[in-house]
């Protein structure tokens, strides 16, 4: 046992008999609430009926007061007595004791929210967030210092000590001189999947420390290898930043966007169990959704554009769609869209005369000016809008004057009519008569950014000004990408790759406001973005600071891709930015990195030390002995109590056919057996049937991986998405195709890196 056992557990029942005294006083706070609430109510009730006076009304606005005011109290007490609760389980999972230069060591507990006395203002347990617990992650006992808003505080490490604390009770602890010791982090990686992402405060490794608490640039892209913990470090930079300028910045100030609703649900915990509230990871779909006015036009959502990439990859028409993709995600098309944006100001807002009853009180001419020389200086969206204030100031006055006329007229006609029928009537009339002019205003005065974009590629000569001296694809091309678009604009359907595009340029015209009010934006998976949709986000988001993270190996978009994320960060913000790698997988074990890399064509990457079985290929001959290899495997990973298990295909059709197949098999199954899309709602639990491109950013205890036809992943824009499904495995891989022989896409593997099966 531990020399300091003793005194570890005699500490611990310390901070728990304070815990515990705290959730009574916020229990009983709680109560107190509840009972002050009645009382306004029923004081509000009683005087709703007797607000005669501008006393008794003075008395119920006070009331409204006290009800916000206990409302605000009660929530965060309510928050309160979950972060007690939460503590009482496991108070801290940390301690450095650090002596200042000059001072006596200082024992620093660390957990995932702080504990304060208020008595004696001491602090008991340290947010993790805390500059001084940064040191708990970047050094080993020895020389140490951290940097707080008083400058850099030097000092020495004497000891650093990790813990295991469940249910109150201390598990083990143990001292570790060098980084967050192996022990804990090989016990996390050890255990089953969850089916939401945890997080991960008590392992987080120096790297990943680094990546949270950077601050020194608008933007910070971070490179990851699969199962680097990129997803994890961007919650928990969120909860960083949440923490750090908490004046400033709250959980409504935050974007994460994530490829699917499914990752954006799968982290929806993370930040909640960090003692923050929760933000749930938006789409780019979703975005474009909110901020910009696409009427009836339905949009394409990201997998529905994956999906008919991959289910007509080998057709003409599957070329011409991946011509029109490719192109409109290249630099060449920022430029485009810039000289598009440039080119409606200068020649597409067509000014007419505003003309009534024969009477021109506006000229075409006077509105050209007002457009482009007196209100230059906006944006061509405002510009209009101040133009229109302007006319309907003077048609105001105008109006009145010919309301009088025809009502003079009327009465003139029918004698019948006393003044005030004939000035009712009157404003019928002339409504009726303002109609065209209304329509005319509108037309002249509105910027619709699709129709604009539309014309792009449907004349010859905005195209020829928009694309003069530009590098283009030769003429084949040209005519594939703009008479795709013209199809899908047609069909009333806006592409996914046509909203990065059309979001940008709907705010170069100011049709899209931006917001402000975001101070930080969140991207993962940002390998499969395109540069206008990052051209698009920074502009949306001008207040906001940027993190990008992904890994280029893992890019299932390639047609749309920006390139790698130095290149994109230097895009958004070419002289404010940061690039840094997290080199280190600790997802799988050391047999699936292998084969993963092996098949990528990599060089095998760092992977943290824990290893299992090598990855399974299995023939299985035809589609009746597939669907039997994959039961006997689903029954022998049941045995293994795996609680999470995908069943990953090339394509959701893929994934539909297979799980009908499976479905009559596995019906007593002991576990959940699922067909995954993009609009599942189940959580992680169980078997689960679903598309490669809907497994992206997940994590499983198993992956089992089907070619379907020899010909899968053949098409090397096709390695990310292979390798994407190949690294999602915790601790089985297993890899079947209903062929008597390796496809080709399995070739370029080792042998000696997985284990061949004949079922």
């Amino acid at each position: 046992m531990h020399p300091d056992w003793k005194a570890e557990s005699e500490h611990l029942e310390e901070i728990l008999a304070f815990i515990s005294a705290q959730l009574k006083k916020k229990l009983a706070e709680k109560e107190y609430l509840i009972h002050q609430q009645a009382d306004i109510n029923r004081n509000m009730w009683e005087d709703s009926g007797a607000m005669l006076d501008l006393e008794s009304i003075s008395d119920f606005m006070q009331h409204i007061g006290f009800l916000k005011q206990n409302m605000a109290w009660s929530k965060q007490t309510m928050k309160d007595i979950v972060r007690l609760d939460r503590q009482f389980s496991s108070p801290y999972f940390g301690r450095i004791d650090f002596a200042e230069s000059g001072s006596e060591p200082e024992p620093i507990y660390i957990g995932i929210t702080s504990l304060t006395d208020e008595d004696t203002m001491k602090i008991l347990i340290y947010d993790w967030r805390a500059p001084v617990c940064s040191m708990f992650y970047d050094y080993e006992t020895g020389p140490a210092s951290y940097l707080c808003p008083a400058g850099r505080i030097s000092g020495e490490i004497t000891l650093k000590r990790q813990y295991k604390i469940e249910g109150g009770r201390l598990i083990y602890f143990f001292d570790s001189s060098l980084a967050i010791g192996d022990e804990i982090l090989q016990e996390m990686l050890a255990s089953n999947a969850g089916t939401k992402l945890k997080n991960i405060v008590s392992t987080i490794q120096k790297e990943q420390n680094t990546a949270i608490r950077n601050e020194t640039s608008r933007v910070l892209a971070i490179q990851g290898a699969a199962g680097s913990g990129k997803t994890s470090v961007a919650m928990h930079r969120a909860a960083y930043l949440l923490y750090r300028h908490k004046k400033h910045i709250k959980a409504e100030n935050l974007v994460i966007l994530s490829s699917t609703d499914i990752l954006g649900d799968y982290l929806s915990d993370v930040l909640p169990e960090l003692g923050e509230d929760e933000i749930k990871g938006v789409t780019f779909h979703a975005i474009v959704r909110k901020y910009m006015p696409l009427g009836y036009q339905r949009m394409q959502t990201h997998p529905q554009l994956l999906e008919q990439v991959l289910k007509i990859a080998n057709t003409n028409y599957g070329r011409k769609m991946r011509e029109a993709i490719r192109f409109k995600s290249s630099m060449t098309f920022v430029k485009i869209m810039d000289r598009l944006a440039q080119f409606a100001v200068d020649h597409l807002f067509p000014f007419e005369d505003i003309r009534f009853r024969g009477q021109t009180f506006l000229t075409g001419e006077e509105l050209s000016r007002l457009f482009h020389h007196d209100f230059a200086g906006m944006p061509p969206a405002a510009r209009l809008k101040r133009m229109e204030n302007r006319v309907s100031d003077l048609f105001r006055a105008l109006k009145k004057k010919h309301q009088r006329q025809k009502a003079e007229e009327l009465q003139d006609e029918d004698s019948h009519l006393n003044s005030r029928e004939a000035r009712a009537l009157s404003r019928v009339k002339l409504g009726q008569e303002i109609g065209p002019l209304q329509e005319q205003l509108n037309r002249m005065f509105s910027v619709n950014t699709l129709s604009l974009y539309r014309k792009l590629f449907e004349e010859d000569e905005v195209w020829n000004a928009c694309t003069d001296a530009l590098e283009t694809p030769g003429s084949a091309i040209v005519h594939a990408v703009r008479s795709y678009t013209l199809e899908n604009l047609d069909a009333g359907l806006l592409g996914f790759e046509d909203a990065g595009p059309v979001l940008y340029l709907s705010l170069l015209l100011g049709e899209t406001a931006p917001d402000t009010s975001v101070k930080h934006l969140i991207v993962d998976e940002a390998q499969d973005y395109s540069p206008l949709q990052f051209k698009a986000l920074a502009r949306l988001f001008p207040s906001a600071g940027i993190t990008i993270l992904g890994d280029i190996n893992q890019n299932i978009s390639p047609y749309a891709s920006g390139g790698d994320l130095e290149a994109i960060a230097r895009l958004i913000s070419p002289d404010d930015y940061e690039y840094m790698r997290l080199s280190k997988s600790y997802r799988s074990t050391v047999e699936i990195n292998r084969f993963s890399a092996g098949f990528a064509g990599m060089a095998e990457g760092e992977c943290f030390g824990r290893h299992g079985e090598k990855p399974e290929l299995i023939l299985c001959g035809d589609f009746q002995g597939l669907c039997r290899a994959l039961k006997e495997t689903l029954n022998a990973l049941n045995e293994k109590k795996y609680k999470t298990v995908a069943l990953i295909t090339r394509t959701q059709a893929d994934a539909a056919m297979l799980y009908d197949a499976l479905s009559g098999h596995l019906e007593k199954s002991p576990v959940p057996f699922r067909l995954m899309d993009e609009d599942y709602e189940y959580g992680l639990e169980g078997v689960m049937v679903m598309p490669g491109y809907l497994a992206k950013g997940l994590e499983f205890d198993a992956a089992m991986v089907v070619f379907l036809r020899a010909d899968d992943y053949t098409d090397p824009h096709e390695n990310g998405l292979l390798y994407t499904a190949m690294t999602r495995p915790l601790h089985r891989l297993s890899v079947f195709c209903p062929f008597d022989s390796l496809p080709d896409a399995l070739h370029k593997v080792s042998p000696d890196l997985y284990t061949l099966r004949q079922s």
